[in-house]
């Protein structure tokens, strides 16, 4: 008896995805003509015969997963909500399930329920990231019913999922390594009071400094809402203040970026005078001088594993935790020099 021959033996002799030669079959207008004709071509030569009945249940049943970030910020310098759309595409693309992205604001927030929205749109389920936890659809999220995953923020929820690292224990591993490495004096240009990792992050920082009894200073803080501009604004006046401050740990790349402006503009030689720690390890920070330690998250490796979680959401599948720890890792660079040797 001749091996039946199914959809996966036609997307390898195409070299497509099983989801291009079922949008082929299926007639979807997003497949260009050349595909299509090759997606054809294989499906005669092997012989391939759909079965009418199962691709009219998948059809009906198709899964339309939204990723929706909040306030979305896409430069040149930072490519974080491009990888976490990659990752959730890239699992999208595995199970044919439909792909959609949507922008979010809080003027949005507040003229329609995060419900309201996603019933409007058809969406199965929806990864939310970059919410405040003062955001309407935050506090409704911490509630609903409704398929979902958070990508970086906090859940009390036991019927969503939650992915990503732990902030403050990365927060806490950095500072420790600032200590280790000499520093006693360190500032934080942190990120939102309102965003759950800039509270962990901070969170993480100060058990480090409690652990080696080192006074925890209020007045070496400061908030730049994850922008560049306003951390240089910050970080100089900070520096400004408190000159004894010799190393410095900033909640994001791209506010790091701001420190080392306002560092350089005050004489200070980096990383002589002034180390610095990140997090986010975007594209640009091992390029600058000095090249910037910081921690990678791997965010589309997390987006692809939210996409996962939230389709076990939808079909209902106990066997995974719907909150899960990703990893991490801190990437040591030049920006960070050892006070004890400089010293000695």
């Amino acid at each position: 008896m001749n091996k039946k021959i199914t959809i996966k033996n036609v997307a390898k002799a195409a070299d497509v995805s099983v989801a291009t030669v079922s949008h082929v079959l299926n007639n979807y207008p997003d497949i260009s003509e050349k595909t299509k004709r090759k997606v054809n071509q294989v499906v005669e030569r092997l012989g391939y015969s759909p079965n009418i009945a199962a691709r009219s249940l998948v059809y009906k049943k198709q899964k339309t997963i939204a990723l929706i970030l909040n306030e979305i910020d896409i430069s040149k310098k930072v490519s974080l909500p491009a990888e976490v759309s990659l990752g959730v595409f890239d699992f999208c693309d595995e199970i044919a399930a439909q792909y959609v992205f949507y922008a979010t604001t809080l003027k949005e927030q507040k003229e329609k329920s995060f419900k309201q929205f996603c019933q409007e749109h058809n969406i199965t389920g929806a990864i939310v990231q970059g919410l405040k936890i003062t955001d309407p659809y935050y506090e409704e999220i911490q509630s609903t019913d409704f398929p979902t995953v958070l990508i970086d923020l906090e859940n009390k929820n036991p019927k969503i999922g939650s992915i990503g690292i732990d902030n403050r224990a990365a927060g806490m591993e950095i500072a420790d390594f600032l200590i280790d490495n000499g520093h006693q004096q360190i500032g934080m240009i942190n990120g939102s009071k309102y965003a759950s990792v800039s509270l962990q992050r901070q969170l993480g920082y100060q058990d480090a400094l409690i652990e080696h009894d080192i006074a925890v200073k209020e007045d070496f803080i400061e908030f730049a809402d994850f922008s560049e501009s306003l951390a240089y604004e910050k970080a100089k006046q900070l520096l400004s203040s408190h000159p004894e401050i010799t190393a410095i740990f900033s909640a994001s790349d791209l506010m790091a970026l701001g420190v080392i402006k306002a560092a350089k503009e005050l004489g200070r030689i980096l990383p002589r005078d002034l180390s610095i720690f990140a997090f986010d390890n975007i594209a640009v920070s091992e390029f600058l001088s000095p090249s910037l330690s910081t921690v990678e998250q791997n965010m589309r490796g997390v987006a692809y594993r939210a996409a996962k979680l939230l389709d076990d959401i939808i079909d209902r599948n106990h066997e995974n935790s719907w909150n899960i720890k990703s990893d991490y890792e801190l990437v040591i660079r030049n920006s960070v020099i050892n006070r004890f040797k400089t010293i000695n």
